[in-house]
């Protein structure tokens, strides 16, 4: 009747069908709703670094600073915000996985992640609000980022318990690692015993290279210029922005295509990295 409503949780009934949730502050009789974990959801708090934005400590904010994070996800899942967090560093794709099959996708989610390494809501709270799934089997986590490989736990996460979390954080095998893959781990360790995501891939095609076919460092080349290697790309919300700077540059101080390189090695640009994920 165009009235607006706007429901917040109030607790957990108990008993056994009926349930019941006892209150005490109603002051009339008004219009209620309930819900259950489906729909009301449930926080999932991870941790991770994106090695592009990392300081040593914490991750730098530059695209937040310069105001260039997009209000809508750049994943296509139409996740929207208002205003973005203020210590947002990007937004990340969460993808729950079958526990059985773990290349089997059950569902998408877009969040932030804050310069602590926190999984924030698109309200700024720390955890991502899970909804629409069911919590009663656990589910196999990827974290996918749009110039950084994806990883996927290593083992299976519960929705159903009081806070599910998970720390990629701290020791490589947090991730799911690729036995077939010989070049490089699931994660970089990008200070001793800190382990975060692999930065460098562009292109976004599950691999880090600078040389041969599709390579990460022609993408970059092609946006300053193919012919104006110098030329950068100032203050711009870009996958070639493999460091996070906010700009895209090819030579020079702050060169994405620098960082390319570093990835696969300085002495053997030849080398292709690759992402681990089923």
């Amino acid at each position: 009747g165009g009235t607006t409503y706007t429901w917040s949780e109030t607790g957990a009934a108990s008993g056994a069908d009926p349930y019941t949730l006892a209150g005490s502050t109603f002051t009339g009789t008004g219009t209620f709703t309930v819900g259950d974990y489906f729909n009301a959801g449930k926080r999932l708090n991870l941790n991770l670094w994106l090695a592009g934005a990392f300081n040593g400590t914490n991750m730098n904010k530059d695209l937040n600073t310069a105001g260039l994070i997009p209000t809508t996800d750049p994943y296509g899942i139409s996740a929207e915000t208002t205003t973005v967090p203020a210590d947002a560093v990007d937004w990340v794709k969460v993808v729950l996985r079958d526990q059985t099959t773990p290349s089997t996708l059950i569902d998408s989610f877009a969040f932030f992640v804050d310069i602590n390494g926190n999984l924030l809501d698109r309200d700024g709270n720390i955890g991502g609000k899970i909804t629409g799934v069911s919590n009663a089997t656990p589910y196999y986590v990827v974290v996918t980022h749009r110039n950084h490989f994806g990883i996927m736990s290593s083992s299976t996460i519960d929705l159903s318990v009081a806070s599910p979390s998970w720390d990629y954080t701290t020791a490589q095998s947090q991730a799911w690692q690729d036995v077939g893959i010989s070049t490089n781990a699931a994660m970089k360790e990008v200070t001793t015993g800190v382990f975060g995501l692999w930065e460098g891939d562009a292109t976004d095609n599950g691999e880090v290279a600078y040389n041969g076919g599709g390579n990460d460092r022609s993408a970059i080349l092609g946006e300053v210029g193919n012919t104006t290697p110098g030329n950068n790309v100032l203050t711009v919300y870009s996958d070639n922005d493999v460091n996070m700077d906010s700009d895209v540059i090819y030579n020079g101080a702050g060169s994405d295509r620098a960082v390319v390189l570093a990835v696969v090695g300085n002495t053997t640009p030849g080398v292709v990295y690759k992402r681990h994920l089923p």
